[in-house]
């Protein structure tokens, strides 16, 4: 197969377009490459064949995990690693072939990771936060001229642990940076999950408001917490019920101190799904950006004993296109959300799990 021309993208109000003016959606599916267990360079996580799997299942875009130490040393954070350097341009080379772009996603910054509680480190040490800098500006010297490119996801699940402005002054600052040596690619801005022990949202959903024309704002969609993630022993070890589930009842902000006396309570159902994304899909709008729900996904044992996993992700998928939202699914080879969850080895089709395929396959297609 020839390489797909693939145009660069750029932000244009609400919308993504190529340089031929055409919209485009952005729709795929997360490479994890076990970023939260490795530092080293991920070669059994995916191949080639992997790009051209998941182009046959109608996608154009893979969210791409990095991990800052499988980059760059901390000796010389400016300067990728050789090893680096030829597994990065190998996917390119993949993706390019099959006509999918690419989002880099820094999930491991320097000081840990974000979302499991680990980063704190980064927001108490300006060492590292200038690290992360570094490291951006020279990707985005990197594939400044590369079309594959889709753009930049600066930080995974940013938790801030004094207020956001920490996140507003680091995300404008590593954009600052980027636009020195690349300005066309998108910058993908995700909101604060949180920030530590005070978790109540402010009137901006958690989102830094940033100072440039070409980027999208991200959210992920875990809702409802104790069912995408049950029986996960790092997030929620009991049993999350099934979905729809008309008995049990949510709040759109399950945020721990949320104060909900004013919320509207939902069953767990698909209307509940989309008052909560729309709750994020509000604040883009009034931004004038293009929406991108850079995770959605659920446990692997959300899909056993008739818990109705399959019944969450199409309706998310619904919810996403009638949104007009851009997305990426979590994940494609993973031991607790993967497409594919076999543990050792490249994706194996024994451990496939057919039914997200089929639906994929069926929205996309």
């Amino acid at each position: 197969m020839n390489n797909v021309n693939l145009q660069f993208l750029t932000c244009k109000g609400p919308q993504i377009i190529n340089e031929s003016g055409e919209i485009i959606y952005l729709r795929g599916v997360c490479f994890g490459n076990e970023v939260w267990h490795n530092d080293t360079i991920p070669t059994e996580h995916h191949g080639e064949s992997d790009y051209e799997r998941v182009r046959g299942w109608g996608m154009n875009v893979v969210r791409f995990y990095l991990n800052h130490k499988s980059l760059a040393d901390n000796e010389a954070p400016g300067n990728l690693k050789n090893p680096a350097r030829e597994w990065l341009d190998t996917n390119i080379t993949w993706a390019k072939k099959y006509g999918i772009y690419v989002i880099f996603n820094m999930h491991i910054p320097p000081g840990g990771s974000q979302a499991r509680g680990q980063g704190e480190a980064l927001w108490d040490n300006p060492v590292h936060r200038d690290h992360l800098r570094f490291l951006w500006k020279a990707i985005a010297a990197r594939y400044s001229g590369e079309s594959t490119v889709a753009g930049y996801g600066l930080l995974n699940q940013p938790v801030p642990n004094v207020s956001l402005d920490q996140w507003q002054v680091l995300a404008q600052n590593i954009i600052d940076d980027i636009r020195m040596v690349d300005k066309r690619h998108i910058v993908f801005i995700e909101r604060a999950i949180s920030v530590r022990d005070h978790d109540k949202e402010d009137d901006n959903c958690h989102f830094p408001v940033v100072r440039d024309d070409n980027v999208a704002y991200e959210f992920h969609v875990t809702q409802p917490y104790n069912f995408t993630r049950q029986l996960l022993s790092y997030a929620c070890p009991g049993d999350g019920g099934k979905y729809p589930d008309e008995s049990r009842f949510h709040y759109i902000n399950e945020a721990k101190g949320h104060d909900n006396s004013t919320n509207p309570v939902f069953p767990r159902n698909k209307s509940y799904l989309k008052a909560s994304i729309i709750k994020y899909t509000r604040w883009i709008e009034a931004q004038s950006a293009p929406a991108y729900m850079g995770e959605f996904g659920t446990s692997l044992h959300s899909f056993k004993d008739n818990k109705g996993g399959e019944r969450w992700v199409g309706d998310v998928l619904d919810i996403a296109h009638e949104l007009g939202l851009h997305y990426t699914y979590h994940a494609y080879h993973d031991n607790d959300f993967g497409i594919y969850c076999n543990q050792d080895g490249l994706p194996d089709e024994g451990s496939v799990n057919t039914v997200i395929v089929e639906l994929m396959k069926e929205k996309l297609l």
